[in-house]
């Protein structure tokens, strides 16, 4: 129920277009709305990135360290795997995360990524 907080009148087709092709029409996203979310998401994960050396950040992502500093320097972006990969090892960064997406608000990050690390180190002492 991903559009279930959304207006009736407000649905995602306000931010496609569509153009003809021989099978049909197909539904693209309209690409200034895209590119001013795929930029906030770049700069998120940038500006995370930035905050870890490259060892570190290659050691919680899975990738190289020059492929790290790609990221930490804006070159590339990072893949859904890679990013998950890092989320499971670094809570703090997957509560960040959760609000920068809107799944939690800005200032419930701290506290969500300190929750995580307690029940995980519960976990692993009852385990």
């Amino acid at each position: 129920m991903l559009g279930a907080s959304l207006p009736r009148s407000e649905t995602y087709e306000d931010d496609m277009t569509s153009s003809r092709t021989k099978k049909g029409p197909t539904v693209r996203p309209d690409s200034a709305n895209v590119s001013g979310e795929r930029g906030a998401d770049l700069i998120f994960i940038q500006d995370w990135a930035r905050t870890k050396s490259a060892k570190e950040g290659a050691a919680l992502t899975g990738m190289t360290p020059n492929g790290f500093k790609k990221v930490q320097a804006g070159e590339c972006a990072i893949s859904y795997e890679k990013l998950t990969f890092a989320m499971k090892r670094d809570p703090h960064l997957a509560a960040a995360y959760a609000a920068h997406v809107g799944l939690i608000l800005p200032g419930e990050a701290e506290f969500a990524g300190a929750l995580t690390q307690a029940f995980n180190a519960y976990q692993r002492r009852t385990a």
